[in-house]
């Protein structure tokens, strides 16, 4: 157990003993999640951001608040901070794909891991893509960004 809390896990590369804030009872459920699909993946990654306060940074574009927030204080010197600005402003200069006009979305309702977790946003079942995209508005549009 303690080899799973220290190592870090997923595509969002997060530490093991950060399970609970991803929504999971333990690194073990979390790391077993993490075979399923990439999408196990994306939610650990939202619920972190959100349970632990760094979804205000990524709104106001805050990338050091939120780089030491995620990796720790390290963070500059391996300049994770100018990574996300630089990634950020090359992803704004690409245009939306909206979905095509004879598609509609549907949406199931998300279940948290754990029962006291905070609710999730529904998801669409047209893609990965889609998804994300939903997950990341529904974060955004919670506190009134669109």
């Amino acid at each position: 157990a303690l080899a799973l809390q220290s190592a870090s896990w997923g595509l969002g590369q997060t530490m093991g003993f950060n399970h609970l804030a991803c929504g999971y009872p333990s690194a073990a459920a979390m790391v077993e999640a993490f075979r399923d699909d990439e999408e196990s993946h994306l939610m650990a990654m939202v619920r972190f951001i959100n349970s632990t306060g760094l979804a205000d940074e990524l709104r106001r574009h805050d990338w050091a608040g939120f780089a030491r927030g995620y990796n720790g204080p390290g963070f500059a010197k391996n300049g994770y901070d100018k990574k996300l600005a630089a990634s950020f402003a090359r992803w704004q200069k690409i245009k939306d794909t909206p979905l095509p006009p004879d598609v509609e979305p549907a949406e199931v309702p998300v279940k948290p891991i754990i029962p006291d977790a905070a609710p999730l946003p529904p998801k669409p079942v047209v893609g990965w893509l889609s998804r994300l995209l939903t997950l990341l508005a529904a974060l955004f549009q919670k506190n009134g960004r669109n």
